[in-house]
């Protein structure tokens, strides 16, 4: 229930371009603001954790900033060939 395909979200690949995607779990989860809504980044980075989720790593291009992102707050912008 929890893998993207549940969601019927394409794999993101490294290099590929994103777009940030406000998108909140649940109304009382503080979410940081340091990204804004429609700013762009690149995938740079892709882990799998212990539990088999993937953690994406993302440079934000207007916040000179690479932080780790949830699938669900980002879009696909541009997909590397």
């Amino acid at each position: 229930m929890d893998e993207p395909i549940d969601f019927k979200m394409r794999p993101l690949e490294v290099g590929d371009l994103v777009q940030f995607t406000e998108f909140k779990y649940q109304p009382d989860i503080y979410t940081d603001q340091t990204i804004v809504e429609g700013s762009p980044g690149i995938v740079v980075k892709i882990e799998k954790t212990r539990m088999g989720y993937l953690v994406h790593y993302v440079t934000w291009l207007k916040e000179n900033l690479t932080i780790a992102t949830p699938r669900a707050n980002l879009k696909l912008v541009y997909l590397k060939k």
